[in-house]
């Protein structure tokens, strides 16, 4: 035997997929953020594609310090590793032996809390996935695929 019937989509108590629901209401632009001075000309640009992507139609102006925290931290990041390759791995220590750049524990340290602020505003795959925004780029590239990828006419050997 099959079991029940499912009940209708308005009468079940439970549901695993939670509804987006848009709290912000699309109206801050990067006008209202402009990046910030001193930044590199890479997360200038991400900042730009942030606003330029549907997440930014769930940007309230209260995540606006989150979101500037979160790329003041790349900058603090980017900067140091820049550190970190000019003065190398291995630096001179106090009393003159070889030890690890002090910079990389900073750097590492850094990575949690900014992994943190990612999920938290969308800026990782699984965090899109959890707000219900998809990759058009994705889909994009596999009709691409699907649409340039070579017709095969000869039969099937496997089916003679």
């Amino acid at each position: 035997m099959p079991g029940p019937l499912p009940k209708p989509a308005d009468e079940r108590q439970r549901n695993n997929a939670p509804a987006l629901t848009v709290v912000a209401d699309g109206t801050l632009t990067l006008a209202d953020a402009p990046p910030r001075d001193g930044w590199p000309p890479d997360l200038v640009k991400a900042w730009g594609e942030y606003w330029a992507s549907p997440l930014a139609a769930t940007v309230a102006e209260n995540d606006l310090p989150g979101l500037y925290r979160a790329w003041d931290m790349r900058a603090a990041i980017a900067e140091m590793e820049a550190a970190i390759t000019a003065e190398g791995y291995v630096t001179e220590g106090f009393k003159g032996q070889p030890v690890a750049n002090p910079l990389i524990a900073r750097v590492q340290a850094m990575y949690g809390p900014l992994l943190q602020l990612e999920k938290e505003y969308g800026l990782t795959p699984a965090s899109k996935a959890r707000l219900g925004i998809q990759g058009a780029k994705a889909h994009k590239t596999i009709r691409d695929a699907i649409a340039t990828a070579p017709v095969v006419t000869e039969e099937d050997p496997r089916r003679g």
